[in-house]
């Protein structure tokens, strides 16, 4: 086969590679290897450039490419480096081809060809530059590809949150109707019980049954206070916050009931934790609320973990079991309201909290691990809150100019 119909069957090759492959780890190697088996090379190494520094990162290596060769390996790179300057492929010695991967004069990587096979002259540079400019436009194709499905994700997401927040919305205005209905009828019957317990004598058994309609009807309206309270979202009134300290009051809560139940509660905390800007009462309200629904279906001898650390640029907080496990729809609905796992619970604690945490900025989520059967993740990201703080501090500012 000459050299031109190799280069035209290398060309034609990649094309159909980019029109069936799925991603880019799909389609690097079938070029790196499709260049290879073309122009008889000894290897072939295809580079993507990212960050703001454009730093290289391998994505595809075929052939016999020379990792042991310190000066080798290293002048290759710098060639492939420097191609992305000339904005052309280069044959740099007889059996080295550098060329960068462009798309709308931008730089998107690199490849290189090499080995002692290689035959300058019998090599087609126009086609080897063909191919390279359409590896270009490819990875500038699934990097478009890949920011229009994390933007429809995303945006299936917000109108998944913006249903939820309209659904709580109108939970809370049903919520609060309901209990102002029921405070009249309630606060009737608590002053009648009142004086008819004060009215009666010690040994009077009217008079005890008053004293105890009286204390249930104290108990129902401070639940009626709660939910109500549970409902309201509202917007956050955020402080600089530790926020290990505020899991560690949780925990404070939680312990007693943990011991007499014969739970094993444990935890761990990373040090040296940023604060950041938070609500302090309506995070402390989501932990509560998540530690507790973890802790109430445990069984004794069933352990409880909670710890908090930094991750990729987030303060996660993890609450994990390791007793019976939920099934896959169960988790799914945890947190859309009124989907309780608990009898007689309303549903709605869940479904607050990750409304709270969304309008911190944040993430909660939930699954299964291999070693705990069921994970929530609480997580808020560090240099979004750096940005909110200072958006804080700025209107602070303003108002005291004003």
């Amino acid at each position: 086969m000459s050299s031109s119909q190799s280069g035209q069957y290398s060309v034609a090759r990649i094309v159909r590679t980019i029109r069936s492959a799925s991603n880019l780890d799909d389609l690097l190697p079938a070029v790196a290897e499709a260049l290879v088996e073309d122009v008889r090379a000894d290897w072939c190494r295809v580079w993507t450039t990212e960050g703001a520094d454009e730093a290289f990162r391998s994505r595809a290596t075929v052939g016999d490419w020379p990792e042991a060769d310190g000066p080798v390996v290293e002048h290759v790179l710098e060639q492939a480096r420097a191609s992305l300057v000339w904005s052309e492929g280069r044959m740099v010695s007889p059996n080295l081809y550098v060329a960068p991967l462009l798309a709308s004069d931008r730089a998107l990587g690199a490849l290189a060809v090499g080995g002692a096979k290689l035959d300058p002259d019998g090599l087609t540079v126009e086609h080897l530059e063909s191919v390279a400019q359409l590896t270009g436009l490819a990875v500038r194709e699934a990097e478009v590809l890949g920011r229009l499905r994390f933007t429809e994700q995303r945006l299936r997401e917000t109108q998944g949150m913006l249903l939820q927040a309209e659904r709580l919305a109108g939970v809370g205005e049903e919520t609060g109707r309901f209990v102002e209905e029921l405070r009249g009828p309630l606060t009737t019957i608590a002053e009648s019980a009142r004086r008819i317990a004060e009215a009666g004598a010690e040994d009077d058994r009217n008079a005890r049954l008053a004293s105890l309609v009286f204390r249930e009807v104290q108990r129902v309206e401070s639940l009626l206070d709660e939910q109500s309270t549970r409902t309201k979202v509202g917007r956050p009134r955020l402080e600089m916050v530790d926020l290990v300290s505020l899991v560690k009051d949780c925990i404070q809560l939680i312990r007693e009931e943990a011991e007499l139940r014969g739970v094993r509660l444990e935890e761990s905390h990373e040090a040296e934790l940023p604060k950041i800007l938070l609500d302090a009462e309506k995070i402390t309200q989501v932990f509560r609320n998540v530690i507790q629904n973890s802790l109430e279906p445990l069984e004794r001898g069933e352990r409880l973990l909670i710890k908090t650390y930094r991750s990729s640029g987030r303060l996660v907080v993890e609450v994990a079991t390791d007793g019976a496990g939920l099934g896959g729809d169960l988790l799914d609905r945890l947190f859309v309201p009124f989907a309780t796992r608990r009898p007689g619970g309303s549903g709605l604690g869940l479904a607050v909290a990750r409304q709270i945490v969304v309008d911190h900025g944040g993430e909660i989520d939930v699954k299964s691990g291999d070693s705990w059967s069921v994970v929530f993740s609480i997580r808020f990201p560090i240099a979004e809150n750096r940005d909110r703080r200072r958006a804080n501090d700025r209107r602070r500012k303003d108002r005291r100019a004003a």
